[in-house]
């Protein structure tokens, strides 16, 4: 099992035996907040188990059919993620409208140690899916100089780290919600109040991933990366090259490997 897979088997089992317990006590304390907070961790976890299939199934050779293997796999699993988080997004909202038109109490006393219990739980889970740091490179780091880690980070183990991260988010408001409810027992208001803002942060954290998911469909230059200064960078650590046609620049699949490509011609007029 490769390092990335390992932590989102096991994130993927925490969240499944959470989002269990969780939707126990949201259906015993009716509140709304609770189990929107278990259908986050649900949807966490599918992801997840996604993340953790699709990083296998990255590893597969070419076949005759896929002559580039499937390595572009981790990125389909990766956007099945985000839109698993949309759907529950959506869910939440109509299902917290509902509850602004017909309101019930909720219990606190159960929400406020489940709350607890949740954060906790999603900052462990945050802990294991901490995904590694890459060496510090700018566009003025010379081409031949960048440096990256010897794993570079898999990006279906960032989008399970923010989706973690979210899901944490929704815990601490979770408890903000428990203990304004302990002060105010009979407001109907606070649950679906939180709840649409639980939907709210799980839309939100969805649009940065969505950006870097679209650069590397699109074959978009990565973001620290120029191709003017690596042409630039090119001429001047190779005198022999008198002109270049061309430089492409692209990710195929992870946010630390770069692929490039130049047309140049050398001093000789040959050009390659």
């Amino acid at each position: 099992m490769t390092s990335a897979a390992t932590p989102l088997l096991r994130a993927t089992i925490i969240a499944f035996t959470f989002f269990i317990l969780e939707l126990i006590a949201g259906w015993m304390s009716g509140s709304l907040a609770i189990v929107s907070d278990a259908l986050s961790l649900f949807q966490s976890s599918v992801g997840f188990a996604v993340g953790w299939a699709a990083i296998h199934m990255a590893e597969w050779g070419p076949t005759r059919r896929h002559t580039f293997g499937f390595a572009r796999v981790e990125l389909l699993g990766s956007m099945i993620t985000v839109i698993l988080n949309w759907l529950l997004a959506i869910g939440l909202l109509l299902q917290a409208s509902m509850s602004l038109q017909y309101p019930t109490l909720s219990n606190p006393h159960i929400m406020l140690p489940i709350s607890l219990i949740s954060l906790f739980r999603n900052l462990t889970t945050l802990l294991l899916l901490i995904p590694p740091s890459p060496m510090p490179t700018t566009e003025q780091t010379p081409l031949l100089q960048h440096s990256r880690p010897i794993q570079p980070p898999n990006l279906n183990l960032k989008t399970a780290f923010i989706s973690s991260l979210s899901d944490t988010i929704c815990s601490a408001l979770l408890l903000l919600a428990s203990c304004l409810l302990l002060q105010h027992p009979d407001s109907t208001k606070i649950d679906p109040a939180f709840t649409i803002a639980i939907a709210i942060v799980n839309i939100v954290s969805s649009f940065p991933l969505l950006n870097q998911y679209l650069s590397i469909i699109l074959e978009g230059v990565p973001s620290h990366l120029c191709a003017e200064e690596i042409r630039s960078d090119l001429l001047e650590t190779f005198p022999f090259i008198n002109a270049i046609h061309s430089v492409n620049v692209w990710t195929p699949r992870n946010l630390y490997i770069e692929y490039f490509s130049w047309s140049v011609v050398f001093a000789s007029q040959t050009s390659y």
